[in-house]
């Protein structure tokens, strides 16, 4: 799983602002978490690496370890796929854009 921590900060700006989409400006520098590329303030979702479908735990499910930024596609493409699979698949597609 790749390092969230880079958009760590970014994460708890979105949890403090309520889900609201965060204002255009400078200060938004974010990269999808899944295929980095860079994201728009209207652009992400805060998407659960462990999918809240197979937590165990209320408190699993709300750890803020468990939430990555994403842009919106991988967010829609991953649903409710564990993490290694998704990027398994987002694998076989750079792939096949790469041939």
């Amino acid at each position: 799983m790749k390092n969230q921590g880079a958009n760590m900060d970014i994460i708890k700006r979105i949890l403090n602002s309520k889900f609201k989409p965060l204002k255009r400006g400078a200060d938004f520098n974010a990269p999808c978490h899944w295929c980095g590329i860079s994201l728009a303030p209207n652009n992400y979702n805060l998407d659960h690496v462990i999918p809240r479908t197979k937590c165990k735990t209320r408190k699993e499910m709300v750890n803020i370890d468990n939430l990555v930024v994403s842009c919106k596609s991988c967010n829609s493409l991953k649903s409710s796929k564990k993490a290694e699979d998704f990027e398994v698949i987002l694998n076989a597609n750079k792939e096949v854009e790469n041939v």
